[in-house]
Parts: C-alpha cells; sequence; structure tokens
C-alpha cells in the first residue's frame, strides 16, 4: 500500500551553511566501487549471479576464485567469460534437443576439445620460446605486477574450466614476455604485437563458441524447438563486449548438419 506523501508545511530539519558544505564534501569524495566486469554482471567479492529466468533452472556448480596478473589475462576474463560459460552450457543442451544421434554431438564436442588441445599446447610453446630469449640474456627475475586481480565465479560445466585453464596459460606467457621486455629482449613492437596477438587468439574462440551457440538456437527455433530449449538453457540477453563482436567476424565457423 502506498503511504501519503508528508504535509509540505511539516517543519523541515534546519542544517546550518557551513554543515550542508561539509555534507556535500562527503557524499563528493564517497567512490563507488567498480564492477569487475563491464556490464556490472560481479561486483568485487561477490558471487556470480544468474539474470532472467536462467534463475530458475538449477545447475550443478563448483565455485572458484582464480587469479590473472596480466592485462590481457583480465582483458579475456573481462570481456568474454561471462557470456562464454552460458554458452558452454546451453551447447550441450540445445545440441541434444536439436538431434537424437549421439554421433553428430560426439563430432562438435571433440571439434572443440581439439581446439583446447590446440591452443594451450600453442601458449605452452611460446613460453617455451620466450624462456630460450630470458635464458640467453641471463635473465631469472619474473616482473610483479601493479594490479593482480582476484575473481570468484561459478563454473557449471567441464569447458568453461577448462577456458579458465587457457587464461591461466595465458598469464603465464604474459610474465615471461614481460620480463623479456623489461630485460630489453624484446621491442616494445614485439611486446605489443604479441601480447595482442595472444589475447586475440583467446577472444576468438571465445567467439566461436558463443557464435555456434546462437546458430544452435536459431536452428532450434527452425524445428519450433525454441520453448524447449529456454526452458533448459535459458536465453542469454547480455550484451557482448565489443572486442568479442569484432573477434567473432574473424573466428571460423564450426559447422555441422544439425546446424548448418
Amino acid at each position: 500500500m502506498a503511504t501519503k506523501e508528508k504535509s509540505k508545511t511539516a517543519t523541515q530539519p534546519t542544517t546550518s551553511k557551513g554543515a550542508q558544505q561539509n555534507n556535500s564534501k562527503q557524499a563528493s569524495n564517497k567512490k563507488t566501487p567498480k564492477s569487475r566486469y563491464f556490464y556490472g554482471q560481479i561486483q568485487d567479492n561477490d558471487v556470480e549471479k544468474q539474470s532472467g529466468s536462467a534463475r530458475d533452472v538449477s545447475r550443478a556448480t563448483i565455485e572458484r576464485t582464480v587469479e590473472f596478473q596480466s592485462l590481457q589475462a583480465q582483458r579475456v576474463i573481462d570481456r568474454s567469460f561471462m557470456r562464454l560459460k552460458g554458452s558452454f552450457y546451453s551447447i550441450s543442451v540445445v545440441l541434444h534437443i536439436l538431434t537424437d544421434s549421439d554421433e553428430t554431438v560426439q563430432e562438435i564436442d571433440d571439434y572443440i576439445d581439439e581446439k583446447f588441445i590446440e591452443i594451450e599446447q600453442d601458449l605452452i610453446d611460446e613460453q617455451s620460446r620466450i624462456k630460450v630469449i630470458l635464458e640467453n640474456d641471463g635473465i631469472d627475475t619474473d616482473v610483479k605486477y601493479s594490479n593482480p586481480r582476484k575473481y570468484k565465479l561459478l563454473i557449471d560445466s567441464p569447458r568453461a574450466n577448462n577456458f579458465l585453464r587457457l587464461v591461466s596459460q595465458l598469464d603465464k606467457l604474459m610474465l615471461l614476455m614481460d620480463s623479456a621486455w623489461i630485460f630489453n629482449g624484446i621491442s616494445d613492437v614485439q611486446k605489443k604485437q604479441e601480447s595482442y596477438k595472444w589475447q586475440r587468439r583467446l577472444m576468438k574462440f571465445a567467439a566461436q563458441i558463443i557464435n555456434l551457440e546462437i546458430r544452435a538456437r536459431d536452428a532450434a527455433t527452425k524445428k519450433g524447438k525454441e520453448q524447449e530449449v529456454n526452458e533448459h538453457a535459458p536465453v542469454d540477453t547480455s550484451e557482448q563486449h565489443p572486442e568479442l563482436v569484432e573477434a567473432g567476424k574473424e573466428s571460423e565457423l564450426i559447422k555441422s548438419p544439425v546446424i548448418g
């Protein structure tokens, strides 16, 4: 029930001009906590919360706290992980609604798993290459980062865990690369190009998975199964980060007879 507005003629508390100025200064000095994520999906030290009808779906989850040191690893998490982890879960649901063929689903699963293996191995190989540069230059000191960040996340699929492992490998690579740069083992241009290349590599993979989910949902809609899909894996309507969108334009489509 709505409460009645107090009479405008009611006596208002008075405040001196000096007190008003002090209160104003105190209010202006208060800082609003920054969100971990660009679109306010997670606040500092808060566990992720699903939005919309996704709350109605009870999922098996684990809570993980992870820390990333480098700017590139933090960007990948901030710009892709929330949307990506929903896609990992949704793909496993939607594909089984689209087809009864376990073989067809397994083909897509195998492709995704192979991409994980390929990217992780490439990251490890690049770490080895940078280690050689450091050893040849007699550098045995790792850099320290000024703003490492911790993330508390709810994980609801094995592949979301796997992606965190890729980001961890990226973080290790950036530490080695920044060490080589600090000690003049690589140039400014090399550092800029390589850092962006590896950050983009993970963003493109994330976009590839997200695009697969979108196409799978479109295929389900054409088959009249949109409602069934949304009941088991509610659609994520959150806005994608611009870099994720751009990376999607560069990523290869995962093709399948049930999706197209």
